[in-house]
């Protein structure tokens, strides 16, 4: 998230708490990776089993969920700016000019 911020000059991909797609899969993946200080802090119950899981509708982690929809559309947006990143300076150069027409 730091280097996607520091490439988009400083915006990040999402504001915290903003309740986009991007903040909630963000939200969920430090749920995951962060488990027993949620158990903590008291932001899972006992009968919260597993720190994620999967629906009919999507991915859920402890209250948050995203579709299937919204989690494949962020992915792309991230398979595209990873290919744009194959070439570094083109990429600089173009992130330099949007910048520069806002």
């Amino acid at each position: 998230m730091d280097l996607f911020k520091w490439f988009n000059g400083g915006t990040g991909a999402f504001t915290k708490n903003d309740g986009s797609k991007e903040c909630r899969l963000y939200e969920i993946g430090n749920k995951v990776k962060h488990l027993p200080s949620c158990v903590d802090s008291g932001q899972c119950t006992i009968t919260d089993t597993l720190p994620l899981w999967i629906d009919g509708n999507g991915i859920r982690s402890f209250g948050i969920e995203v579709t299937y929809q919204e989690a494949a559309d962020t992915l792309v947006d991230v398979c595209h700016v990873a290919e744009e990143l194959q070439d570094p300076l083109t990429f600089a150069e173009n992130t330099r000019k949007q910048i520069a027409e806002q």
